[in-house]
Formats: structure tokens, C-alpha cells, sequence
């Protein structure tokens, strides 16, 4: 096989992955999928908007959907219907868990709204999504304070923050992001910490 995935009829769906993050007993939630991630802080009047998002399925991506891809190159964009039923099918559910995304000020999680532009795309065989999720409410960057990070709370998915795979969206020489461990928000009984972005301006 050229790449990755020639029919996409896996183990089991993103959208049962989903729902087992939340129906899963801790024992049970060692991960079974794992996922590369970047996301761009999006600015606009030095507010934040949102997070313009993509991962990256490293290894165990579940479906249970019937997508013949045999003729895409290992490096396309899928079709909007092939789009259509990922999203539908694989995508929607997480909204019960705010798209794993998490963003705080000051130590206090701030609520996200309903993803869009959604795609789906083969980088090097691995299925892509990119998508945009906006903050409820814009606020204000502060000097410091401002954290973000994308981590599924029962372990089920494992998610790894791209070496600077957190930027501001215009860039801006006044801010620095350095990345370290959230010991505040562990997983897994407390013995795994997630990786978190931090932004100080």
C-alpha cells in the first residue's frame, strides 16, 4: 500500500473513541489512540478568538467507517462528502468533551464554542484534521497567564504537542510560548501530566 490507509475499515470509530474518553473506566484507559497536534492562537485586537487547530493520527486511528481512499495520493485533500461523513461520523461526538481543548487564564478553563472549517486531509499516509474552535467569549491576552492545550482527561487519547506547535496568529516579537508539563490538570490517576503552552506577553 502507497500509504497508510487504502479502505478506511478499522478497529473500531473516532467517534466510539470519543465516547469510550467518557464511558471507560480509568483501568481501562491506557491509550489506544495517539495523535500529533499543533494549534495557532488566533488574534484579533490583541484578543483571542479562538485556536485554528490540527492533528495529526500517529497510530491507532479507530474507525468503523466504509471510505474507499485508494484514490487519493498519500498527500490530498479528501472530497467535502468524504469530509462530510468524518465529520459526521467521527467528529461531532466531541463536543461532549469541548474537542479535548483546553484553554485557561490564571488557573480558570474558559468554555469554546462549536468547531468550523473543518477538514480532513493524507499527510504522508496519516489522516489530518484542522478546524477552528472559537472561545466563547474573545479575551483579553494577558501578560501571563494565558495556557492552552489539548489533552483527552481519561488517557484513552494520547496527545503530543508538536515541538512549537503552539504559535500566535499574527506573531508577536512582545509574547514568548514555552511549553512544560500542566501539573495541575493530571491524568490517569494523577500519573501522567499533559503538556500545555504558555503564553507571556
Amino acid at each position: 500500500m502507497p500509504f497508510q490507509f487504502r479502505r478506511l475499515r478499522i478497529v473500531c470509530s473516532a467517534a466510539f473513541a470519543c465516547l469510550a474518553c467518557l464511558v471507560f473506566k480509568p483501568v481501562d484507559a491506557h491509550p489506544h489512540v495517539w495523535i500529533t497536534y499543533g494549534a495557532q492562537i488566533e488574534l484579533a485586537q490583541h484578543k483571542v478568538t479562538g485556536l485554528r487547530e490540527d492533528w495529526t493520527f500517529t497510530k491507532g486511528f479507530p474507525a468503523m467507517l466504509s471510505i474507499d481512499l485508494s484514490h487519493y495520493g498519500p498527500d490530498a485533500v479528501l472530497s467535502d462528502a468524504d469530509r462530510d461523513t468524518f465529520k459526521k461520523s467521527a467528529f461531532d461526538s466531541l463536543t461532549r468533551v469541548g474537542y479535548f481543548t483546553r484553554v485557561f487564564v490564571d488557573g480558570k478553563p474558559l468554555a469554546v464554542g462549536q468547531p468550523t472549517n473543518f477538514s480532513v486531509a493524507l499527510r504522508g499516509g496519516k489522516i489530518v484534521y484542522t478546524f477552528v474552535v472559537p472561545l466563547v467569549e474573545p479575551v483579553e491576552l494577558p501578560k501571563s497567564g494565558f495556557q492552552v492545550g489539548v489533552w483527552d482527561e481519561n488517557f484513552f487519547c494520547d496527545f503530543e504537542m508538536r515541538p512549537d506547535g503552539v504559535q500566535l496568529d499574527p506573531a508577536s516579537s512582545d509574547c514568548h510560548i514555552s511549553d512544560a508539563p500542566d501539573r495541575d490538570h493530571p491524568v490517569f490517576f494523577g500519573s501522567v501530566f499533559p503538556s500545555a503552552a504558555r503564553v507571556s506577553c
